[in-house]
């Protein structure tokens, strides 16, 4: 589905120099993936937590200001963290992220839960009213980012269940 990216990014220096940077010592390729993963904690409290919010309409979950006032710079922060560690990852192996179906639908549902992401921090940034409509909402996006954190962890293992002589 991505063989043009892949075909793109392997033509131009940054698969090269990825390699080389995940290649430089032991711990990078483990500290890299350090950063992606407290990346992935961090956006998924970004969003969970004010979904949860919007589900319950649970006064108290309302109450914390300072989470209303910082959850976009927090969501921002998540997904640069997110970004620069798993850039590196894709850069250095594009054929192998292109070729995987998991990566794909983790695209997808990236697509989907990105703006549905927005969407619940704008509604918990100005304590709308909670109706049904915005619980459902709430539910769909936690099901989306559940679905999203899966894959993305799925992607190195389902390498094993499509192309297993390959190890």
């Amino acid at each position: 589905m991505f063989s043009w990216l892949a075909d793109w990014v392997s033509s131009t220096s940054l698969t090269e120099a990825s390699r080389a940077f995940l290649g430089s010592a032991s711990v990078v390729p483990p500290l890299v993936q350090t950063i992606h993963l407290s990346g992935v904690v961090l956006l998924t409290a970004c969003v969970i937590f004010p979904s949860i919010g919007i589900f319950t309409a649970s006064p108290v979950l309302f109450k914390y200001h300072q989470f209303r006032a910082y959850g976009f710079r927090c969501f921002w922060v998540a997904i640069g963290m997110m970004l620069s560690s798993g850039l590196p990852f894709f850069l250095a192996r594009p054929y192998r992220y292109a070729s995987n179906p998991v990566f794909s639908i983790k695209a997808g549902l990236l697509l989907v839960g990105l703006p549905l992401a927005i969407a619940v921090l704008l509604i918990y940034r100005r304590q709308l009213e909670s109706r049904w409509y915005l619980k459902l909402l709430a539910v769909i996006t936690i099901m989306v980012w559940v679905a999203l954190i899966l894959a993305g962890r799925w992607i190195a293992y389902s390498e094993y269940l499509f192309w297993p002589g390959d190890f």
